[in-house]
């Protein structure tokens, strides 16, 4: 079903939207709740700069900023009786498909893409992080240690091994293929279950652990070198 009109200015306000998307997602220490509903209740005023354009914003993402930004867009619809938000979490490829044909306004995607028709905007860069049982964090440095666990795979979790481990145990490291997977999952919020459980590591952008309930039962292993891969936002021209 194609999205009613709202929200049809982004492309002639993406600078605009760019800073305010970009203050809404900062990290979260440090930024307040209070802070992030004004920011995005501003993100609502740029859609809407004209007056017979409804309080609807339809919005696609891709990977697990979904889960954390959600709580945020909902504050903001308890301020804001009349504003309705629409809320996708989608593959990146459908996200893009969604944006070319009207279906969502404003997409958030971790890779750029190239289309003629459509506006791409770098604006936050989010931190890939190595997961592991809160009780071995302080064994897990050592590429060999880490080695001898168990790899808890999902879809881009090979992608993110090859570039946080190259960086990190380039000596070591032999490539994504390499590791023993104990177990596959593509929900991104239960992929730190098994990890949780002490049955393995993973790897995952920061959003996706911060979602976590169950924060005492992971740990995030300080490497020496961090890995960051940016956001973009995507519009129709």
């Amino acid at each position: 079903m194609r999205a009613p009109t709202c929200a049809k200015d982004v492309g002639t306000h993406l600078a605009d939207v760019a800073v305010a998307f970009d203050n809404l997602i900062r990290p979260h220490d440090h930024i307040e709740t209070q802070d992030v509903a004004v920011e995005f209740n501003r993100l609502v005023q740029i859609w809407n700069r004209e007056a017979d354009v409804s309080e609807c914003a339809w919005i696609g993402c891709s990977g697990s900023s979904t889960m954390w930004v959600y709580p945020h867009l909902l504050e903001q619809m308890r301020r804001a009786p009349d504003l309705v938000i629409r809320l996708t979490a989608a593959p990146q490829v459908s996200v893009v498909a969604s944006v070319l044909t009207g279906d969502i306004d404003l997409g958030v995607v971790a890779e750029k893409a190239n289309h003629p028709r459509l506006h791409a905007t770098p604006f936050f860069h989010e931190e890939i992080c190595l997961i592991v049982p809160s009780k071995l964090a302080s064994d897990t440095r050592n590429f060999q240690r880490l080695d001898e666990l168990d790899f808890v795979a999902h879809p881009d979790g090979f992608a993110y091994a090859d570039v946080l481990f190259l960086l990190n145990f380039p000596d070591d490291f032999k490539g994504a293929d390499h590791p023993k997977i104990r177990t596959s999952i593509n929900k991104i919020g239960q992929i730190p279950i098994p990890a949780a459980q002490g049955l393995g590591y993973t790897i995952l952008p920061k959003s996706g652990v911060e979602a976590f309930p169950n924060q005492q039962d992971i740990s995030i292993v300080q490497l020496p070198e961090r890995k960051y891969h940016a956001l973009w936002m995507i519009s129709h021209k």
